[in-house]
């Protein structure tokens, strides 16, 4: 998309025959090389060589067409010889390349749909990475919430102990109070006499009996406490974890949105070098067909005009040239200079000159052009033929 196709741009010859094969017209002959003389291409007794679907008669270089030469398409319907011209292999004469363009134009076509169907399937990538990314989030936020029940449970656990921890000592203290009132009892009636001893004994069970309170009181405070700090550092190590987490998908979220920037910071640099390399195309094509243009208007004028050579009067015997230009639609050039030559009968060379901003329109001394022509021919006017030898650009 890739930005259209990502591929270094073909110059000249070669992007013309590579285009041309690619829309399945016929590209212009491969070289091939030969490493033997008995491997090369061998003519027909009528010096022609056959390439592929093209005749050619002409001068070869490492076994490929090379040069100007006459050609023969097998494939049309008529199979005339008709001027062409090679370089390297590749064929190159202007009428073979016109008959191409719409099949270059098809290509370009052709890139472009390509270069839109990868921008596409890039878009849906970018669509299932951020799928992705979002499947992941969930996974991890369900983690953190099985992290929090797996908390509570430990907590209920805890709890749960703590009442079974303080319902055995209750037991053990109303199991110890049982057995000393029996004994209590058993001294009364069998020492009455020992009141006093059995009231120190009495008053030493009760110290004995806070003492362990004091101690099973003491017992539930170090779990308590012991629970409330495990569960303190849980909480602190689960809150690592999230801050852990949280800065592992900043971070990922950073890289992630860095490749997004640099690919689209990569294709939109093809595409403007893309679009940079059509447009300097178009404007190359559309200069050369306008020269082109020109051309073809100049050498229809110089086919239709018509010089003459004539005396007018006042004209202190001077011979001047007159004549009229023809009316080729669309005019493409505006100001003409017309190159002569004014040739006296039998003679080989005449006098060479340039009418300038020549306008052709009447063959008169007063509404046509009246140049004069010189050296002045030495023979008489009627006898002096005048021949329009190239039609320019005014100034070229």
């Amino acid at each position: 998309m890739t930005g259209g196709l990502r591929r270094a741009p073909l110059t000249g010859l070669l992007a013309l025959g590579l285009g041309l094969a690619g829309c399945g017209v016929s590209a212009p002959v491969p070289i091939t090389n030969y490493s033997s003389a008995a491997l090369a291409p061998v003519a027909d007794s009528q010096d022609w060589y056959t390439f592929g679907k093209t005749r050619f008669k002409g001068q070869l270089a490492n076994g490929a067409p090379d040069g100007p030469g006459l050609c023969i398409d097998l494939e049309s319907g008529t199979r005339q010889a008709v001027a062409c011209s090679y370089v390297r292999g590749n064929r190159t004469d202007a009428a073979y390349l016109a008959d191409r363009r719409e099949a270059i134009a098809s290509e370009q076509r052709r890139k472009q749909e390509q270069q839109r169907e990868e921008d596409e399937n890039e878009a849906r990538a970018a669509a299932y990475r951020r799928a992705e990314r979002a499947a992941s989030e969930r996974a991890t936020q369900q983690a953190v919430l099985a992290n929090l029940a797996t908390l509570q449970q430990n907590a209920r656990q805890m709890q749960e102990i703590n009442r079974s921890t303080a319902q055995a000592i209750a037991q053990s203290d109303q199991v110890q109070a049982d057995r000393e009132a029996q004994r209590q009892a058993d001294l009364k009636a069998r020492r009455e006499r020992e009141r006093q001893q059995a009231a120190d004994d009495r008053a030493d069970v009760q110290r004995r009996s806070e003492n362990s309170q004091r101690i099973a009181q003491a017992a539930r405070d170090e779990q308590a406490t012991q629970a409330a700090r495990g569960q303190q550092e849980q909480a602190a190590r689960d809150k690592e974890q999230q801050h852990r987490e949280a800065e592992r998908q900043r971070q990922q979220a950073q890289r992630d949105a860095a490749d997004v920037a640099q690919r689209e910071a990569v294709a939109a640099a093809a595409k403007r070098a893309q679009e940079k390399a059509t447009a300097e195309a178009a404007a190359r094509a559309e200069k050369e067909a306008d020269e082109r243009a020109k051309r073809d208007y100049l050498a229809q004028v110089l086919s239709g005009t018509k010089l003459y050579a004539r005396t007018c009067p006042s004209g202190d015997g001077n011979y001047f040239l007159v004549g009229t230009l023809p009316s080729v639609k669309p005019e493409k050039v505006s100001c003409v200079d017309v190159h002569y030559e004014a040739i006296c009968e039998g003679s080989a060379h005449g006098s060479v000159g340039v009418a300038t901003k020549f306008v052709g329109a009447a063959t008169d001394c007063f509404f046509g052009d009246a140049v004069t022509i010189t050296p002045k021919p030495t023979c008489p006017v009627k006898q002096v033929r005048v021949v329009a030898r190239d039609v320019k650009v005014c100034g070229s």
